[in-house]
C-alpha cells in the first residue's frame, strides 16, 4: 500500500503514540482508543495502516529495529567489510547503545510479561526483531572470505545466537528481572574497553 507524505506522518505519530502508551500501561493496558484519542486521527486510519493492534505493536517493533540498523549502517564501510573485529565490534556497540537505553529496557520487560499472557507477542519480537539481528550476523559469518577465517565447529546461526549472548550478559537478566536502574551507567571508555574484551574473547573461540 503506497502511503502520501502526509500518510507517513500520520503512521509515524501512531507509532510513537502507542509506544508511549504501552510503556506507561502496558500492553493489554492499552487500546486502540487510547491511542487514537491521544494522537488525533480515527481509527479507521489504524486499522487502514496496522489492521489490528498486533499489527501496530509490530510497527513498533519494526521501528526499534530500524534504529538498531541505522546505528549500525553509519559507517557504510562496514557493509562490505571483511575484517571480522572490526565488525563485531561495531555491531556489539550498535546492540548496547540501542538495547540498553532505559526505554527499550522498559519496553524489553513489558515485552515478555504480556507475552506469556500473549503468545502471538512473542512471535512478533522475534519475527521483527530478534531474527533480523541474527540474519545480519548470519549473513556475515555466511561470506567466504569470513568462512575461510574461522573454525569449523558450528553454523553460522548457533554462532550469531552466541555472539548476542556474550554481549547481553551479565547486564540483560540484571536489567530484565530489577529495571534499567540496575544498570551503572559506563563511561565511554569503560564501554568500548568491555566491548572489545567481548570481542576478543569470542574471536579466540571461533577464529583459526
Amino acid at each position: 500500500m503506497k502511503i502520501s507524505k502526509k500518510g507517513e506522518k500520520r503512521r509515524d505519530v501512531f507509532v510513537e503514540t502507542a509506544l508511549e502508551l504501552f510503556l506507561q500501561n502496558g500492553y493489554e493496558g492499552t487500546s486502540l482508543s487510547d491511542i487514537v484519542q491521544k494522537s488525533g486521527g480515527s481509527l479507521a486510519s489504524i486499522y487502514k495502516f496496522f489492521n489490528n493492534k498486533e499489527g501496530l505493536f509490530s510497527a513498533v517493533l519494526d521501528k526499534k529495529f530500524s534504529d538498531f540498523y541505522d546505528q549500525l549502517n553509519y559507517d557504510e564501510n562496514l557493509k562490505n567489510t571483511t575484517d571480522l573485529r572490526e565488525f563485531l565490534y561495531k555491531f556489539a556497540l550498535a546492540y548496547i547503545e540501542i538495547f540498553y537505553k532505559p526505554q527499550n529496557i522498559a519496553f524489553a520487560r513489558i515485552i515478555i510479561s504480556e507475552s506469556y499472557k500473549n503468545k502471538e507477542l512473542g512471535e512478533i519480537l522475534f519475527k521483527s526483531i530478534i531474527s533480523k539481528i541474527m540474519q545480519i550476523l548470519i549473513d556475515f559469518f555466511e561470506k567466504v572470505e569470513i568462512k575461510k577465517q574461522l573454525k569449523n565447529l558450528a553454523s553460522s546461526e548457533l554462532l550469531a545466537h552466541k555472539f548476542c549472548a556474550l554481549i547481553r550478559e551479565p547486564l540483560h537478566i540484571s536489567a530484565l528481572l530489577m529495571g534499567e536502574s540496575s544498570i551503572a551507567p559506563a563511561t565511554k571508555e569503560q564501554k568500548e574497553k568491555d566491548i572489545s574484551a567481548m570481542v576478543e574473547l569470542f574471536l579466540a573461540g571461533i577464529c583459526k
